[in-house]
């Protein structure tokens, strides 16, 4: 992308666009900035992910499981108040800018937190017990997707607040409802030749 906006595409806003968000791309930081060059937007989420890998095994080796749980819960936290617009006042003074729209500030962490907590209940047998007695029904996978799949269709285009926060809620269930016991509603759809491949190549793709 360097050789492409500095020699293709060396004239113009898009180069300066890109020559002053370069920094961020080269440090794996783009999620924190306000401008992002055309077509390489979606970095924001790669960005996310290098900083989770960085960070996180270090949170989880320094410190005692009860430490663990705490900074998951403020992380959700400081995410809800974010994704329910109740620290837009704090980032506009941050950014000195009026309107601040960060995919990192609304949407990245309570998945992630969310997906970190499922780990850790599902690694001790007594919490284990607990997630297989509340999503371990052979059916649940199903009904979990298709109570997702109608709060999607009826959310509103905005799904800022509440319809943000039920999705992922959802998402996590659901996704505890698959791991939890292998012999659910969805096997045999999981492991169809296609979504197998797909599932092998998509992170590459």
């Amino acid at each position: 992308m360097t050789l492409f906006y500095g020699v293709l595409k060396s004239q113009g806003d898009s180069a300066a666009s890109f020559a002053s968000v370069l920094p961020f791309y080269l440090t794996y930081t783009s999620n924190w900035s306000l401008v992002q060059a055309a077509g390489l937007g979606i970095t924001w989420s790669l960005a996310t992910e290098e900083q989770l890998h960085l960070f996180w095994p270090a949170i989880e080796k320094l410190n005692h499981k009860r430490v663990v749980y705490v900074v998951l819960g403020l992380i959700i936290l400081v995410n809800q108040l974010t994704n329910f617009g109740l620290l837009k006042g704090v980032f506009s003074t941050i950014y000195r800018s009026p309107t601040v729209e960060l995919e990192i500030l609304s949407t990245t962490f309570t998945p992630i937190c969310l997906g970190i907590g499922l780990a850790h209940l599902l690694h001790r047998s007594q919490s284990f017990n607990l997630v297989i007695r509340s999503l371990g029904h052979r059916r649940s996978p199903i009904i979990l997707l298709l109570v997702l799949l109608v709060v999607i269709n009826f959310a509103p285009i905005d799904i800022s607040g509440f319809p943000r926060l039920l999705i992922q809620l959802l998402m996590a269930l659901l996704l505890g409802s698959l791991v939890v016991r292998e012999d659910h509603s969805l096997q045999p759809l999981l492991r169809f030749y296609l979504i197998v491949r797909i599932g092998k190549i998509s992170y590459g793709i």
